[in-house]
């Protein structure tokens, strides 16, 4: 029986936990609160709050903030085995790789940065579902890895029902920047202005269908989203320079009242919504 370790029992790890239970393996949980740990060990076969306990493991996900993987990384490079593969559940990868190169040497190559396209706004391992990753894509971006732990690292994915694709960091950076990052930026933003408003409470009770689904995202962890912001600063500005200037043009086409354009636009951009929607279901 293969030992799969997860240091982070939030909504991702704790459901990449979950799957590989499901999955007939013998699963470590790690975590640094005890309350989740206590949830945890009604389902897994260990818990502890040290990293140090997952190095027994033949995989081994990292699933927390990307804030804390320097120190996590730390704690791994004295203990870390030869046949052990460790992956990232994180949602930028450039400054991952780096840190890693720089804190674990020669055994970096056994580190392989991988990014879930899965999740939702309610976090926490009560949260989490054996069935999260089902169907979903997973970015494998094999970096510095020699070719068996990303070949592990494929098959610990497609294990919990993930369907993976290998690109490079800053490919992943820059696309995920506009697809993920700059969506959460401007739902949080959105609730802020709201929230800083004099009028709040008026517009929240006639908040509805839209405010709902275009705020959902905002619910995210805080302290996630502000990793990603630090880790992923440059591609995430440069997605915040390419909105400004569609939000430039639809401005100056609202002052000017000019229909067409911003009916055109407008069509343009359901067209795209709805043809993405299709490939989606298909």
């Amino acid at each position: 029986m293969r030992t799969l370790a997860v240091i982070g029992l939030g909504l991702i790890g704790g459901s990449f936990a979950r799957a590989g239970k499901a999955a007939g393996m013998r699963v470590i949980g790690v975590d640094s609160c005890e309350q989740t740990l206590k949830q945890a060990l009604t389902v897994l076969d260990e818990v502890s709050t040290e990293v140090a306990a997952s190095t027994q493991a033949d995989e081994i996900l990292i699933a927390t903030p990307v804030g804390t993987f320097g120190d996590i990384f730390t704690k791994l490079e004295d203990s870390l085995e030869e046949r052990t593969t460790v992956f990232d559940a994180g949602s930028c990868k450039r400054q991952v790789i780096e840190l890693a190169t720089d804190i674990l040497g020669d055994k970096v190559r056994r580190f392989v940065p991988s990014h879930p396209i899965a999740g939702g706004e309610d976090s926490g391992f009560l949260s989490s579902s054996a069935e999260l990753f089902q169907g979903r894509n997973t970015i494998v971006c094999p970096a510095n890895a020699d070719l068996d732990a990303v070949e592990r690292t494929h098959l610990a994915w497609r294990r919990v029902g993930a369907q993976t694709t290998e690109m490079s960091a800053e490919e992943h950076d820059e696309i995920f920047a506009t697809v993920s990052h700059l969506p959460h930026i401007l739902s949080f933003a959105l609730v802020e202005s709201i929230r800083a408003h004099p009028q709040k409470d008026i517009m929240l009770k006639y908040a509805a269908g839209g405010f709902r689904d275009f705020t959902r995202i905002a619910a995210s962890h805080p302290t996630m989203w502000s990793d990603i912001c630090q880790q992923n600063g440059d591609d995430i500005l440069a997605a915040i320079a390419d909105f400004r200037v569609q939000l430039a043009e639809l401005e100056t086409a609202i002052k000017s009242a000019d229909g067409d354009f911003l009916e055109n636009k407008f069509a343009a951009a359901r067209d795209l919504r709805r043809t993405w929607r299709k490939t989606l279901e298909d």
